[in-house]
């Protein structure tokens, strides 16, 4: 691969796997639509014509639809509670086009987002005067942050029943060491029943990284993407499968919407990472606290009568529970994947279903494509483990997989692509959503010379092979639930945070029955086998799309 083609890559996947590009909805966006069991025959197909909704949901095949699934008890958890922490690496290894390669999460499991690490990034050991924090290192250079707006970091206003609760945990912080937040609405009659939420945006693990991301250079994200100052407001909107109105068959149950403000995917525990670069920049400290955030969450939730920083909302306490959706997109749904054996393990299987609902962060395989970008992808996807996992995040991964044979030494970057893990580590029931055509993906393989047929190929692939992992993966013999699968195709890249795509956006199934994201979770959780993915290819699918 030459150089500049090399440096397109790294460009484009500034927001690879990890990007909120949803713009999502206001909360009071397409409610009217919304059926008592999240279906709707409206939408105007975005193919470039009339929608053919003759044919079959899969190419070349029926979704599978029908049929029961084993809902008893509860998949394993796969190993103890303490995920497996990462180790910096050296070396490199031939990757040649195994079997057990990992997916390109929005084109392919770039799990770790943004252009090359800068160099020099260590942990501040103490002894010499600290570095400043992000936040005053660049007080002059963008002192607005990126200028966020009254709602930002993609917060959603009308019908704001979403209540900011303030982590008081010592590690709990954001980039910037302001207090982590979390935002929180307490179910109206199934106390038992929680949905929490890991947002998405990206990341940064360089020291020109992280500046621009601060500064509002990093596509759509600013400072409000690493602090938690910028929130003014008391309550945020709730959209999609957060839609707390009595018509959303998932709406009534207490929800935890998790701020994303630690850009490392949720996966880093460390603080006080001094950032410098080879350019002579003075030097600044940042910390990455996404895994540290969740635990506080919890702990705090356990605490009984968790209330916001308003005291408009009380929670009930979270061992209580019965039944929990732990559900996140893009650079949240990769946290969910790595988090979410971890997150199962922390309750009594016997009392407490918890099931993964993950939008993104997934993609085609690597060998979707050809040699050139498959080994492009791999080696940028090895050096960012060793330059910004392991090093700056100290990021924290699926247990099994850093735990297995397979994934040690110069192989352990492959714990950090979500497709691989949920390929082959991840035992806890899941549901997964891809678009097969995501905007964020299908723009990184292009410029790579794929095509987006080619992306949507392999994106439906993959995601008909989550239905073999208990005969395929590594976990497979404690893989207890298929895993749902919904591809459609529409170029939208997270959709749980949107009325529309959430309710509206539907896909033809083998019976001619158009199906929307969120009946297809319904019939999952009730214990159907559900495996809807459209045609690859536009003028064969049957999505409806929003113009």
């Amino acid at each position: 691969m030459t150089y500049a083609r090399l440096m397109i890559l790294m460009g484009v996947l500034l927001c690879f796997a990890g990007c909120d590009d949803s713009g999502e909805s206001d909360a009071d966006t397409a409610d009217a639509s919304i059926t008592a069991d999240g279906s709707s025959m409206g939408g105007t197909a975005e193919m470039g014509g009339t929608a053919e909704m003759g044919g079959t949901a899969e190419m070349g095949g029926s979704a599978e639809m029908g049929g029961t699934a084993e809902m008893g008890g509860t998949a394993a958890m796969g190993g103890t509670a303490a995920m497996g922490g990462t180790a910096a690496m050296g070396g490199t290894a031939a990757m040649g086009g195994t079997t057990e390669m990992g997916g390109m999460a929005e084109m392919g499991g770039m799990a770790a987002m943004g252009g090359m690490a800068a160099m020099g990034g260590v942990p501040d050991m103490g002894g010499a005067p600290m570095a400043p924090l992000i936040d005053e290192y660049l007080a002059r250079e963008c002192p607005d942050g990126g200028n966020p707006g009254p709602y930002p970091n993609s917060t959603t206003q009308g019908r704001e029943d979403l209540h900011k609760l303030t982590l008081d945990a010592p590690n709990a912080v954001c980039n910037d060491g302001s207090p982590a937040i979390v935002f929180i609405r307490r179910a109206r009659a199934r106390t038992h029943h929680w949905t929490f939420f890991l947002q998405g945006g990206a990341s940064c693990g360089g020291h020109a990284e992280c500046q621009e991301r601060w500064c509002g250079r990093q596509g759509t994200y600013d400072a409000s993407k690493m602090s938690s100052r910028f929130i003014a407001a008391p309550a945020i909107g709730g959209a999609g499968l957060l839609n707390g109105l009595a018509r959303n068959p998932h709406g009534d149950t207490n929800v935890v919407f998790l701020y994303y403000c630690s850009s490392d995917q949720w996966t880093g525990r460390r603080a006080n990472v001094v950032l410098s670069d080879e350019a002579g920049s003075a030097p600044y400290r940042i910390h990455f606290q996404g895994h540290s955030i969740i635990e506080a969450t919890l702990a705090r939730l356990r605490q009984g009568g968790a209330t916001s920083d308003d005291g408009e909302v009380e929670l009930p306490d979270l061992d209580e529970a019965t039944e929990i959706l732990w559900t996140g997109v893009s650079a949240g749904g990769i946290g969910a994947t790595q988090h979410l054996d971890w997150f199962a393990a922390q309750f009594d299987p016997m009392q407490t279903r918890v099931s993964g609902v993950i939008d993104a962060g997934f993609g085609p395989t690597f060998d979707s494509f050809d040699a050139e970008v498959e080994s492009a992808v791999t080696e940028y996807m090895r050096e960012r483990y060793t330059t910004t996992w392991a090093p700056y995040y100290d990021a924290v991964l699926d247990s099994s997989c850093v735990a297995h044979p397979s994934n040690q030494d110069e192989n352990a970057w492959r714990c950090s692509d979500p497709t691989y893990v949920k390929l082959n580590h991840v035992t806890t029931p899941f549901f997964q959503r891809l678009d097969l055509r995501d905007s964020v993906g299908f723009r990184a393989a292009e410029s790579l010379g794929a095509s987006r047929v080619n992306y949507a190929t392999g994106a439906a692939r993959t995601l008909r092979a989550l239905g073999n992992i208990a005969e395929t993966g590594h976990e497979g013999a404690d893989v207890g639930v298929t895993p749902g699968a919904f591809g459609p195709n529409c170029t939208r890249h997270v959709a749980i945070t949107d009325n529309f795509f959430f309710f509206q956006n539907t896909v033809v199934n083998a019976g001619g029955q158009p199906t929307g994201f969120s009946r297809a979770l319904t019939q999952w959780l009730n214990g159907q086998r559900v495996r809807l993915i459209d045609a690859p290819v536009p003028a064969d699918a049957t999505s409806t799309c929003m113009l």
